[in-house]
């Protein structure tokens, strides 16, 4: 069964046994753009959040939103015993006509802080390096590019100067902000 099928398959089955057992199913009141979807509404809302504050992430949404991406935020994959992930993108693509949709995991936090949503920030970077490129549209094709473009880190990680230093920026921006109106 492939992600997609799995994935989609649990949320139908989540929703559905709260439909069940007569448990409401409240709405997520967060506004956040269409391509860019969080499973988890707290995460919604810090994403929210963040875009009113960092011009930069915005920037790289909008991105996204014109080269016909769309990437769903969803929990971790545990992958092995000894690693935490933090936040990662998989390297899964489905493609639905021009439209191609990404996974990009985000850890679980009791309060999703501005260091989160930098992280998502840099996940999302590495989202659009694969959406500006026409032929990453199968996992091998996504695995070819980061060896292309990318560079290895500890545990076999692949990273990006752009992804890295778009983090570093929203985060800035992020702190930045809130300490401006803390000032207000």
């Amino acid at each position: 069964m492939r992600w997609t099928t799995a994935w989609t398959a649990a949320i139908v089955m989540a929703w559905g046994a709260g439909q069940a057992f007569g448990e409401p199913v409240k709405a997520c009141e967060a506004r956040t753009p269409a391509h860019i979807r969080a499973v988890d509404c707290q995460v919604a809302t810090a994403f929210e959040r963040a875009l009113e504050r960092s011009p930069s992430l915005r920037t790289l949404v909008d991105r996204i939103g014109e080269v016909k991406g769309i990437v769903y935020v969803t929990a971790p994959v545990n992958v092995t015993a000894k690693t935490t992930l933090i936040g990662g993108l998989f390297h899964q693509v489905v493609s639905a006509g021009e439209t191609r949709i990404l996974r990009i995991a985000l850890a679980h936090e009791s309060r999703y802080s501005d260091h989160s949503m930098a992280i998502l920030g840099h996940e999302l970077r590495h989202a659009l390096e694969v959406l500006e490129t026409p032929d990453a549209r199968t996992e091998a094709d996504v695995d070819a590019l980061y060896g292309r473009i990318g560079y290895v880190r500890g545990g076999g990680i692949v990273e990006t100067d752009p992804a890295v230093a778009i983090g570093h920026q929203v985060e800035k921006e992020l702190i930045a902000a809130r300490r401006g109106s803390k000032e207000n």
